[in-house]
């Protein structure tokens, strides 16, 4: 089979997701928002394409941006494909170019941004320190900015697991990136609500092992494993764009977690990924390699320092600061 036969990247089924995951697929059910204007950052990325596309039929107006002309014709083509009368407007923009965000802001108000955009990759991002800190950290805060500047009525910003007691660059960028947008959001007079959705691995996003264990699977190559005892946080996509919307639906403050995720050992997830794509009759051909830098055997969503409260909906938790108490004699 050839590398780029599409059937390796189309997204995962429901069915695939479910039985990668172990179990069924958590959803939330969600109340109707009035119409909005959204901008929705990294649009050409899995997340994102499916948040623009769920607006979309909801019926707001939305505005796709991301810097790949490839991705947002996909996207267009899906739009097309999908019957949706009411398409987005397209911004090719890099989010570096901040004359041209600010530009994008005035020609139209948006009621609400959605920012998806960033780099993810934990290897990458190593070697790429002053990129992926620009990228994750830097233009997040002037798109924050201009949203404030704006008038926009709420800026929901995607964060990760990998935040927590962060050991990579990509997990210290984002970490950055929370701590700042909330002094920010604590100094700024402004009505802006600032929704923070810290999330653990998604199942099926693009570049995501679930994604490489197929592709290795169907070459007939061996399934790389770094470590026995390595695990993740899973959720499914649709799960993660319920607690996105659901931000928006309830305008909630501060920074919620779902709660409902399930952690997986990779080598399990090796198995069960040959166990679907593989030849049955074939012993699955695991190899392990070692962590690479910046990873680590587990990841957390919720710190140490922080306590974790039930929220609107029970899949959904909120975060906040423990508080210390001293005691005298």
């Amino acid at each position: 089979m050839k590398l780029e036969d599409p059937g390796f990247d189309v997204p995962l089924t429901p069915e695939e997701t479910a039985y990668l995951l172990g179990r069924d697929l958590v959803s939330i059910d969600l109340e109707a928002i009035r119409p909005q204007t959204i901008l929705v950052t990294g649009a050409a990325g899995s997340l994102g394409r499916e948040m623009v596309l769920r607006f979309l039929q909801a019926g707001h107006q939305v505005a796709a941006l991301d810097k790949s002309e490839k991705g947002l014709f996909q996207l267009q083509q899906s739009c097309s494909e999908l019957g949706i009368k009411n398409e987005p407007s397209y911004l090719v923009l890099n989010l570096g170019d901040y004359h041209a965000v600010g530009d994008a802001f005035e020609r139209q108000p948006f009621t609400s941004v959605v920012h998806c955009a960033a780099h993810k990759h934990v290897g990458l991002m190593e070697a790429n320190e002053g990129e992926c800190q620009r990228n994750n950290l830097d233009h997040t805060l002037h798109l924050y900015s201009q949203a404030v500047r704006n008038a926009a009525k709420q800026f929901v910003f995607l964060s990760t697991d990998k935040a927590v007691n962060s050991k990579c660059v990509m997990g210290r960028s984002k970490a950055e990136a929370e701590n700042k947008l909330e002094e920010m959001k604590s100094l700024a007079e402004d009505n802006v609500v600032l929704s923070i959705v810290r999330l653990p691995n998604v199942m099926g996003s693009d570049g995501s092992v679930a994604q490489i264990f197929r592709r290795q699977v169907k070459l007939g190559n061996p399934i790389t494993v770094t470590d026995r005892g390595a695990e993740r946080l899973f959720i499914s996509s649709s799960y993660a764009c319920d607690a996105i919307e659901a931000t928006l639906v309830y305008q909630l403050k501060g920074t919620i977690v779902p709660t409902e995720h399930t952690s997986i050992k990779i080598l399990d997830l090796a198995h069960r990924a040959h166990a679907l794509w593989g030849q049955k009759e074939d012993e699955p051909k695991i190899v392990f390699t070692q962590l690479g830098k910046g990873e680590r055997l587990r990841e957390s969503l919720v710190s140490a320092t922080e306590v974790m409260s039930p929220w609107v909906v029970p899949q959904l938790g909120a975060l906040s600061r423990k508080v210390s108490s001293s005691h005298e004699d």
